[in-house]
């Protein structure tokens, strides 16, 4: 119930209370945006000495929140799963749990194409920046010669003038989506094909 988990939130400190010296209470909006199931888990954790409520902060609590309940709940279980005995910053361990859990839930872009953005990224001094789920599941939906166009807009750029690489390259493949639907503008398509005509008749 509700007013149980309210109840048992606050006797962990996890609550608007910021007398508690916390974190995560300072910060009660990120423990309130887990859901239920997720904090369910999270409390009987800390209940059991799994993690102290000190020792999770609002970016690890904000990043969980952006998983659906059951990948939360199930990042949680692999978190507490592998051994958590001498770590001194159970945060960004959390962090580094979840990023490889998007990770294995992202599909996989060809090799040539991963390829040529890793290229693409080196060049321009970007380095450990991974696409979301989206950004590939777009990148996937195109021919692999549409993808590779849009490899080659994105090289064109440069990327350091560029905040967010994920909207960006999502507004490149748009781009070169509708342009691909609407064809090549007047006057720049390929030339008509050649028909031979036969000579004039010249009557005798």
């Amino acid at each position: 119930k509700m007013s149980d988990l309210k109840r048992t939130a606050e006797a962990a400190g996890i609550s608007g209370d910021r007398q508690g010296g916390s974190k995560t209470a300072k910060h009660p909006d990120s423990f309130a945006a887990l859901d239920v199931a997720v904090r369910s888990k999270l409390l009987d954790m800390i209940e059991r000495g799994v993690a102290e409520q000190d020792e999770l902060d609002t970016r690890a609590l904000t990043h969980l929140a952006e998983f659906t309940p059951a990948q939360g709940v199930d990042i949680l279980t692999q978190f507490e799963a592998s051994g958590l005995v001498g770590v001194r910053n159970k945060s960004a361990y959390l962090n580094g749990v979840m990023t490889r859990y998007k990770r294995n839930l992202n599909p996989r872009l060809p090799h040539e194409l991963q390829s040529r953005l890793d290229a693409i990224f080196a060049a321009g001094g970007i380095k450990n920046l991974e696409l979301d789920g989206r950004c590939v599941e777009a990148l996937l939906s195109l021919h692999p010669s549409t993808a590779m166009r849009v490899m080659d807009r994105l090289a064109a750029r440069d990327l350091g003038e560029i905040r967010n690489m994920n909207s960006f390259l999502l507004s490149l493949i748009r781009q070169e989506s509708t342009e691909h639907r609407s064809g090549p503008p007047p006057g720049h398509g390929p030339p008509p094909p050649y028909v031979e005509r036969p000579p004039p008749y010249d009557p005798p």
